[in-house]
């Protein structure tokens, strides 16, 4: 079954894709030198990660748990700044 990868040429430095077999990992550039496939056979998994302590505002307009925390250190007169602001 032929997929459609990316591939790098390291002499002229050219990426571009091609329709090749999944077992394949080097084909010929159009400069004649050999091009590598630029991902691996397996497909990089990817982790959303989420940190309370960055986020502001929920989906729903809310402000969350760290917000709160933030407005109440002001309101108490502490020289607090949000991560944006600077630490």
């Amino acid at each position: 079954m032929a997929i459609m990868y990316d591939f790098e040429c390291h002499q002229c430095g050219k990426i571009f894709e091609s329709l090749v077999d999944s077992g394949v990992e080097i084909i010929k550039c159009e400069c004649g030198y050999d091009a590598f496939k630029i991902f691996p056979q397996k497909s990089p998994s990817f982790k959303l990660v989420y940190d309370p302590k960055k986020d502001i505002c929920d989906f729903d307009g809310n402000t969350t748990q760290y917000y709160r925390k933030y407005e109440e250190a002001k309101a108490r007169g502490e020289n607090v700044r949000l991560p944006e602001q600077g630490e």
